[in-house]
């Protein structure tokens, strides 16, 4: 699986409400996509969707704070992203 075939499936999911599935989707894409910073971000974001539409709040917390700390601290594009 890519990181992009991993956030259209997570995005797939949203859209039909599950939550869960989309999370699990979106952290996939994370783990995939950590070397291009744009990815990093984009999985996050992505993550934070998913857990306040699945309301978690705990969960989407840590995505936020996860989020800015790669914001702030991420370097910048480590290879080149998938076409």
């Amino acid at each position: 699986m890519t990181y992009q075939e991993a956030m259209t499936a997570g995005e797939s999911s949203l859209h039909d409400g599950d939550n869960d599935k989309a999370f699990e989707c979106f952290t996939t894409a994370h783990a995939l996509g950590h070397d291009v910073r744009g990815h990093h971000l984009a999985a996050h974001v992505a993550m934070i969707r998913a857990s306040w539409r699945g309301r978690h709040p705990g969960q989407f917390i840590i995505q936020a704070a996860l989020w800015a700390a790669a914001y702030l601290f991420d370097r910048p594009q480590t290879k080149f992203p998938e076409a």
